[in-house]
């Protein structure tokens, strides 16, 4: 579990240094399991940075 921990973490900080560069537009981070779900969270991702 830590392991996981210091991914997410580092996931985290990563996001958050691209963010405030500002050159890469707006990053987040999203789960799927199901590959079905990919398209559904591209789609909501989209009207988020809107």
């Amino acid at each position: 579990m830590l392991k996981d921990e210091a991914k997410w973490g580092f996931l985290d900080q990563w996001i958050q240094a691209v963010n405030q560069h500002g050159g890469f537009g707006h990053w987040q981070r999203e789960i799927s399991r199901n590959p079905s779900d990919v398209r559904l969270i591209l789609e909501k991702t989209a009207f988020q940075s809107r």
